[in-house]
């Protein structure tokens, strides 16, 4: 509850964590055994705090949204706040972290973002709105370059270490045996309604690399009974080859352990590609959002392709070209895992002058009296 560069003793993890989402149950995965040798304590706020505790062991609260009054109890106790990992700062959620910072600051609390990934600011409200939440904030690294782009974009002139998702600390993640056949192609999708894959040109390409590699299709959903699923069965009745889909437990081991037994992973969902990249199988990108080019980037020097503008060629050239090996993946790969845990406990914390705190305050509360004109307007 200092500006000083000492090491905190307790901390307050907060992320998209407990509603099972498999990137962001990875992701905690790796964060917490990144960070727990660093505080006495540790506390995670989530969506199913009494899920999150089971499965990580951890001392868990509800989030801000849930429970603002528990959560700032909770936020006075610790010495730090840390916002991590995953794609949290983007325009729709800058007013909740602009509070959550604020308060961060009225309890003289340190606040880290921790490999955060940053979406495209529309305007230049937003751009004010994240310069403000950064330059308020003691410690910031983001998962990759056009994160920490968009944060200079956005005028902030601090450091920003760029660490990659934690998700790559395959070591520290659980492997959970199911039933899978003897060889297989994972391929891993998700319903997109901004940017809907192209079912029909996906389906033609499919049958054509089970033709060519003889390997069966096995669809791997994400999330249970999700969006995933009806993608998945537009998909599958469109092709004309067999196909199989996983219809087990749907965790992080389970997931881990079905990429890393396969040959290939076809993947829209980011941390499909992740977690095949960290268990050193190769893989090919159906590209819905910028992030997914970012992380991508990060494995391979090819082209990504876009999930709803690719041609059945372009997803069977890379296939066919990935499946036979990439000589350097594995190198690749140790040193995504090995600079995922890269942070610092000695990491320098940033002093936040006076002004930079009062002006995100000041933004916060002008944010918060336009939402509530707005929010009265529209129930209006």
């Amino acid at each position: 509850m200092t500006d000083s560069n000492t090491l905190s003793s307790s901390a307050l993890l907060c992320g998209y964590y407990g509603a099972m989402n498999i990137g962001d149950e990875a992701i905690l995965y790796g964060t917490l055994s990144r960070i727990s040798p660093m505080f006495s304590k540790i506390f995670v706020s989530s969506v199913d705090a009494v899920q999150t505790s089971e499965i990580h062991k951890v001392p868990t609260i509800p989030t801000f949204t849930q429970e603002p009054l528990t959560w700032i109890s909770n936020l006075r106790e610790v010495d730090e706040l840390i916002i991590g990992g995953g794609g949290l700062l983007e325009p729709k959620n800058t007013v909740k972290y602009s509070i959550m910072v604020s308060l961060a600051v009225l309890t003289q609390t340190k606040v880290s973002w921790y490999c955060v990934g940053v979406s495209p600011s529309s305007n230049r409200v937003d751009e004010l709105m994240y310069r403000s939440i950064i330059e308020a904030s003691h410690y910031v690294s983001v998962r990759d370059a056009g994160s920490r782009s968009e944060l200079r974009t956005a005028g902030v002139a601090s450091n920003i270490d760029i660490i990659p998702d934690p998700a790559f600390r395959q070591g520290v993640l659980p492997l959970t045996a199911v039933k899978t056949p003897s060889s297989y192609i994972c391929v891993v999708l998700r319903k997109c309604e901004w940017k809907p894959i192209d079912t029909d040109t996906l389906a033609t390409a499919l049958d054509r690399i089970v033709r060519n590699t003889d390997t069966p299709i096995l669809f791997t959903p994400f999330e249970d009974r999700h969006g995933d699923w009806k993608t998945i069965q537009e998909t599958q009745d469109m092709m004309e080859e067999d196909s199989l889909v996983y219809d087990g437990d749907i965790t992080v081991g389970c997931m881990n352990y079905l990429i890393k037994n396969s040959d290939l992973v076809i993947g829209m969902r980011l941390h499909s590609i992740i977690l095949a990249a960290g268990n050193e199988v190769p893989s090919v990108t159906l590209s819905y959002a910028e992030k997914c080019d970012q992380i991508t980037s990060q494995i391979y020097e090819d082209p990504v392709l876009d999930c709803s503008q690719f041609t059945d060629d372009d997803l069977v050239e890379q296939v066919l070209d990935r499946i036979q090996g990439i000589p350097d993946l594995s190198k690749r790969a140790a040193k995504l895992r090995e600079n995922a845990g890269s942070i610092s406990s000695k990491r320098e914390y940033t002093k936040v002058p006076i002004e930079y705190k009062l002006r995100l305050i000041l933004l916060t509360v002008i944010s918060m009296i336009n939402w509530t004109i707005n929010h009265k307007w529209r129930s209006n």
